[in-house]
């Protein structure tokens, strides 16, 4: 074999190994996944580019992918906007679904685009809100009560969110329950309006 067939037959070997192995170089799409108990993130053909568990119970996905639009590595990513706690203790007296969601979108850096909120179905009252907001190891014994509540085979409860830019300080942000359980307040949406980055009005549907 000739030094000039065997660099093609090399050439093109590689090549085809590229061609084959390119998409698995960027970033694949991932769901959160419910995994002994908590929530893991784990690759899927549907779900978001960026996948971040904000506890045990609570698991965020942002930026929609698909078969056609492929993500992008990990990098550094813009900041998001975040909530206040006066605001997130309101709501949670209403809903208080709606406020741990908000809490877990402040953990993992904010609200920067769709977000797909889930969590595991369990009974929450409001006054429980506040364990979300202190550190894990001061709400331990909360969370072992909280885990003995989860119900049965049933699907995790999700908050999809979706955030319009209204103009240079103006932000309108929509969130809707997807899947609930019968314990939960009978609102399904929440509706935000931010200026320069603060909640001047809320209101749930």
């Amino acid at each position: 074999m000739s030094s000039t067939f065997r660099s093609l037959v090399i050439g093109t070997f590689v090549l085809t190994c590229f061609i084959a192995f390119a998409p698995n170089a960027a970033a694949q799409c991932v769901q959160c996944e419910p995994d002994a108990g908590c929530y893991s993130c784990g690759p899927s053909t549907r779900g978001g580019c960026r996948c971040q568990p904000a506890s045990c119970f609570d698991c965020l996905v942002t930026t929609p992918c698909s078969d056609r639009i492929k993500c992008r590595p990990s990098g550094e990513r813009e900041a998001g906007i975040k909530f206040d706690e006066t605001v997130i203790t309101e709501i949670g007296q209403v809903h208080p679904r709606f406020a741990v969601a908000l809490i877990s979108l402040n953990k993992v850096g904010g609200l920067k685009d769709w977000t797909k909120f889930s969590t595991f179905p369990a009974r929450l009252e409001a006054s429980e809100v506040v364990n979300w907001l202190k550190p894990r190891a001061e709400a331990k014994d909360f969370y072992l009560d909280y885990t003995g509540r989860r119900v049965a085979d049933a699907a995790p409860i999700t908050i999809e969110f979706d955030l319009e830019r209204v103009n240079d300080i103006r932000v309108i942000i929509k969130g809707r329950i997807t899947n609930t359980i019968s314990d939960d307040p009978p609102q399904t949406q929440l509706e935000l309006e931010l200026e320069k980055g603060r909640v001047v009005k809320w209101n749930l549907y």
